[in-house]
């Protein structure tokens, strides 16, 4: 990316490394070359014309790709889940008839009525949450979803055509893998939709449509906050396909979109264990094990699911 300053000028791979220097920046696609002077930028093709790029004005404060008086970011970052969530939920939800409405999609709700089948493509943590999001979307839009990893899913030949959405997940919107499946899904004749963490980003500008996760900078490795935001854009994408579809009443959205709204204060409540030191105290007592086995069933929600 090209961060445009006062008199000066930043080539950066992610955003938080120029944050602090400027908000203005935009994104070069593939086979552009940018040519920096202390005059200006110029973005060139590979036949040397010259071409225009949107420019971004970045809403992430500065201040947000900082430690904030935490340890280190990735505790900084967990303690960002609620709002995180919070954001990601009061973007695309009117509270009072507890309708998803998709602002930033190039798809009539027409032709997400007739998909017929839905693929989810990511990397990494975020096709962990593709696989959480499967069952979101099976249990509340009645439609068939299969989870690809982006390495695989162009090698395999998948059967995707127009009847197809295909939703590619990625924090930094620039996932080569995933990138390269979402082109795969596009020249079959699939609608793709993206769920990310940066507006104008790769994916972004390919997708037909954006969920973005109003997650912020993320600057720890291990996944948190973003991982929590791609959830909440799942269950969002859930609730928008079954409204549109007709599997989900409008009670049973008001009730699932309640108990969402609740959600952050929840976890902003589990996060004051923090206080006594219990979760130092069980990390220095289980960091040496090698290997943790998750027992449970069902998913989000679950004691409410004979309602639906």
């Amino acid at each position: 990316m090209i961060g445009l300053g006062q008199g000066e000028y930043f080539v950066a791979s992610d955003i938080p490394a120029i944050l602090a220097h400027t908000r203005k920046m935009f994104f070069l696609a593939d086979g552009d070359i940018a040519v920096l002077t202390p005059e200006g930028v110029r973005v060139l093709d590979l036949d040397g014309n010259t071409i225009e790029r949107a420019v971004q004005h970045i809403s992430w404060d500065p201040i947000m790709a900082e430690k904030g008086g935490y340890k280190h970011y990735m505790q900084k970052e967990i303690f960002e889940q609620p709002r995180a969530v919070r954001d990601t939920l009061l973007a695309s939800v009117a509270l009072d008839s507890a309708k998803v409405f998709l602002d930033k999609m190039d798809v009539s709700e027409e032709v997400f009525r007739n998909f017929t089948n839905v693929k989810i493509v990511a990397c990494g943590t975020s096709w962990h949450a593709g696989l959480t999001g499967k069952f979101m979307i099976e249990r509340l839009a009645k439609i068939p979803v299969e989870v690809d990893y982006g390495s695989e899913f162009r090698y395999r030949d998948p059967i995707v055509d127009s009847k197809t959405l295909t939703i590619c997940i990625s924090q930094s919107g620039e996932t080569a893998d995933t990138l390269a499946a979402q082109r795969e899904a596009k020249q079959k004749g699939s609608k793709t939709l993206a769920i990310c963490n940066v507006f104008g980003s790769m994916i972004t500008r390919e997708a037909s449509g954006t969920i973005l996760t109003h997650a912020g900078p993320e600057i720890g490795v291990a996944s948190t906050k973003a991982f929590t935001g791609q959830l909440t854009a799942l269950m969002l994408m859930a609730m928008y396909l079954g409204q549109v579809r007709g599997t989900l009443s409008e009670d049973c959205a008001k009730h699932l979109l309640l108990e969402f709204m609740r959600l952050p204060h929840k976890m902003e409540t589990v996060l004051q264990g923090d206080e006594t030191g219990i979760y130092e105290t069980l990390a220095r007592q289980f960091f040496r094990h090698t290997n943790f086995l998750y027992l449970d069933e069902g998913f989000i929600f679950r004691s409410h699911w004979k309602a639906l």
